[in-house]
Order: structure tokens, then C-alpha cells, then sequence
């Protein structure tokens, strides 16, 4: 059961953008220039929007040429423990010379930043959000 305390009619604009009522954004410390998580439940048609900790700092990873899509997952899921991370999203496309090319992102808590990461082999890109 959720716990639903309240719920409000808001418009979209051309843009896709809606506003979120003041009180709604206090409730659940959602801050002007802060970030959230938007996720889509297609089951039951839902858009999940979560406010990410002001201490957390989000990172965006691409992986190239990979082979295993779980190897990927298992490489960063090493870090989970020592660096506190949540994958938040991954995507992975099939390239044309064999393999695959990922893009996550990487939410880390506690640390100094995306550097954690960096000795993640195949590792294209990490940049901070």
C-alpha cells in the first residue's frame, strides 16, 4: 500500500515540464537546481519522481566494446559496498564491429566524486552530473 499523503492536478506545458506545488517540493526536500531521479513504472503508468540526496553526487559512465553486458554489471557492482554506489539507469546499444557500447548512471554517496570509478576497466568516459 502506498503511503500517499498528498496528491495534486498539475498541468504540462509545451515542453513537458510541470510544476511541483511548494509544499510538495518541502515535503520531500526538493531544493531549486536540484536534481531527481524520473523513473516510468509502463505496468502502471506511473511517473516515480525521487529528489537525490544533495550529498550524492551523480556520475555518467560509457563503457565501449563490451562483450558481456554482466561483466559490465558485475564490475560495477564491485564498487557498490566500497563506494556506495546505486546504478540509477543503463542502457546498452549492440555496435557494428561486435559488442556493445554502455551508458549508466551512477549515483555515489559519501565520497569525493566519480574518481572512484576510474579504474573500472573499459571505461570510455566518467563525467559528473
Amino acid at each position: 500500500m502506498e503511503d500517499i499523503i498528498y496528491r495534486e492536478i498539475v498541468s504540462v506545458d509545451l515542453k513537458g515540464r510541470l510544476t511541483i506545488p511548494k509544499y510538495i517540493r518541502d515535503e520531500i526536500g526538493l531544493v531549486e537546481g536540484g536534481k531527481v531521479v524520473v523513473e516510468v513504472d509502463r505496468l502502471n503508468k506511473k511517473l516515480i519522481i525521487k529528489p537525490v540526496d544533495v550529498k550524492t553526487q551523480l556520475c555518467s559512465v560509457v563503457g565501449e566494446k563490451i562483450n558481456d553486458i554482466g561483466e559490465f554489471l558485475n564490475e560495477l557492482a564491485k564498487y557498490r559496498d566500497k563506494a556506495f554506489i546505486d546504478i540509477l539507469d543503463l542502457r546498452c546499444y549492440k555496435v557494428f564491429d561486435g559488442g556493445y557500447e554502455c551508458r549508466a548512471i551512477i549515483s555515489i554517496r559519501g565520497h569525493d566524486g566519480c574518481g572512484v570509478l576510474e579504474n573500472i576497466s573499459k571505461l570510455l568516459l566518467i563525467t559528473s552530473l
